[in-house]
């Protein structure tokens, strides 16, 4: 991979990729675009999780619309479980469906049938789905030998959002009136509303927490209201740049935030750049990537500008 631009945004993902066939003759392969493992989550609670079914994405190779295809496949306890699925009749789209299966339906039994949980031990808990989903999007690509062929993604990310209310949290945590700051964000692990069998949370850079809760602080004195904390998280999976040849020689993640006064948090290698005031950016050389990346875009606003805010639309 001669180079990966990844721009990421609450509202839009998009990648672009240089590849080179630096062989002497062309090559025809599957190229594969997985997106993050989700598990189930109830319809009421589906707008708070940080990942889901994938939507609207788009693939275009040397500026051309290419026709991609969508691989489902279950997992339960890391292990593929799909074609144990497929011989009890599910098809992909059903496998997808059952993780919005509501809790009507799990405290009727009507979410995994009985003969299911039979047949596949550990696949339900409690009436619900214990397993998780990840949808792929693939095609077959052409490279020609010497060349360089550009390709690009785009697509609109499930986001995660999670309120809460800073005067209400110290109060109600610590009735004493002397809250510890460094516990506040902790209960937001991103990990923990993605329904990802792991439950593992995202990091997030040296500081990050210190910018949320300076803040919080500073609003809190202006006596303007509520202060509000809200995080927005989104996941990408960055581990596919490891499917090529060799490290990635050139990679650049720009993150773009909704407004100049978010802050952004993420663990990343190396230090970002202010392009301007809503975008950070990272630069990387012969970069191997990671698996995952899981970015926070906190909001921090007293009710009294959100109310203002609100007028003026």
């Amino acid at each position: 991979m001669v180079e990966e631009i990844l721009e990421i945004s609450p509202t839009r993902i998009r990648v672009r990729y240089k590849f080179l066939n630096d062989g002497k003759t062309d090559v025809t392969t599957i190229v594969a675009f997985p997106m993050p493992r989700f598990g189930w989550n109830p319809g009421e609670a589906q707008i708070d999780a940080n990942v889901g079914p994938m939507s609207s994405f788009e693939t275009r190779a040397d500026g051309q619309k290419v026709k991609t295809s969508v691989d489902t496949k279950a997992f339960l306890k890391g292990k593929d479980i799909s074609a144990l699925l497929r011989a009890q009749g599910y098809t992909e789209k059903e496998m997808v469906d059952v993780m919005s299966c509501n809790l009507g339906a799990v405290s009727e039994g009507q979410c995994i049938a009985e003969s299911i949980v039979k047949r596949i031990p550990g696949i339900a808990e409690g009436g619900h789905p214990n397993f998780s989903v990840q949808q792929t999007a693939w095609w077959e690509q052409q490279f020609p030998a010497g060349k360089i062929v550009e390709i690009e993604h785009s697509y609109q990310p499930k986001v995660g959002n999670v309120y809460q209310i800073y005067n209400y949290y110290n109060y109600y945590n610590y009735p004493n009136g002397k809250p510890d700051d460094s516990d506040l964000l902790r209960p937001w692990a991103p990990g923990g509303n993605s329904g990802l069998e792991s439950g593992r949370g995202a990091c997030t850079h040296e500081g990050g927490d210190d910018a949320v809760i300076s803040r919080a602080k500073r609003l809190q004195n202006l006596n303007d209201g509520e202060v509000w904390l809200t995080l927005n998280d989104l996941e990408y999976v960055l581990g596919t740049g490891r499917n090529w040849k060799g490290p990635i020689d050139s990679f650049t993640l720009r993150i773009e935030k909704a407004s100049p006064d978010q802050i952004v948090s993420l663990c990343f290698p190396g230090k970002s750049r202010q392009v301007d005031r809503r975008t950070l950016e990272f630069k990387a050389t012969q970069f191997v990537p990671p698996d995952d990346l899981i970015v926070y875009f906190y909001t921090v606003k007293t009710s009294g500008q959100i109310e203002r805010e609100l007028r003026t639309k």
